[in-house]
C-alpha cells in the first residue's frame, strides 16, 4: 500500500513576507515536532535564503529534521551526527525514499540485515522524525509496518 497524502501537510511560505527565528522555530518547527510520527510536514515555497536560514537554525536547536522541497530538489535540515541518523541509518533513510516505502522484511533481504535490526531501525527513524508508517496485515496475517518518506 501506498500512503495516504493526508498524512503529509505541505506547507508552502509564498506570500508571506517576514519569517523571523523565533517564529520559525516556535511556530513551525515546534508544531513538525509535536506531531513527530504521525504527520510529516514538508515545506515549500521557501525562496528566500535568511527565511531558510531561520528554519536551518530552529530545527538545529529543537533537534527536529525539516523536509524542504526547493526547486533544485528535496533538502533536509535539523539534527546532523551525532544528534541526526547514523551512517547505518542514513541508508535505511535512503531506501525508503528510493523505493516510496519499505517494511522490515525489505531491509532485511535487500540491505542484508536481521529482521530484528531492520525493524529497529526504522522504529527509531520514525520516533526521530524522519520517517512515517502506516499498519498493514502481513501475508502470513500478522501486523506488518510499512514505512513510507516524509517529503
Amino acid at each position: 500500500k501506498k500512503h495516504s497524502s493526508d498524512e503529509i501537510i505541505y506547507l508552502s511560505l509564498k506570500g508571506i513576507h517576514v519569517v523571523d527565528a523565533s517564529f520559525s522555530r516556535e511556530a513551525i518547527i515546534r508544531t513538525i515536532k509535536e506531531f513527530r510520527g504521525e504527520v510529516g510536514f514538508c515545506l515549500v515555497d521557501i525562496d528566500n535564503e535568511e527565511y531558510l536560514d531561520n528554519f536551518v537554525a530552529g530545527a538545529i536547536k529543537l533537534k527536529q529534521p525539516v523536509f524542504i522541497k526547493l526547486a533544485g530538489g528535496d533538502m533536509l535540515i535539523g539534527p546532523s551526527y551525532p544528534n541526526g541518523p547514523s551512517k547505518g541509518n542514513q541508508q535505511v533513510i535512503d531506501y525508503v525514499k528510493s523505493h516510496n516505502g519499505a517494511t522490515a522484511t525489505m531491509l532485511k533481504s535487500d540491505l542484508d540485515l536481521t529482521i530484528t535490526n531492520a525493524s529497529t531501525k526504522l522504529k527509531q527513524l520514525l520516533e526521530q522524525g524522519y520517517l512515517l508508517r502506516k499498519q498493514d496485515v502481513a501475508v502470513s496475517g500478522g501486523v506488518e509496518f510499512q514505512y513510507f518518506p516524509i517529503c
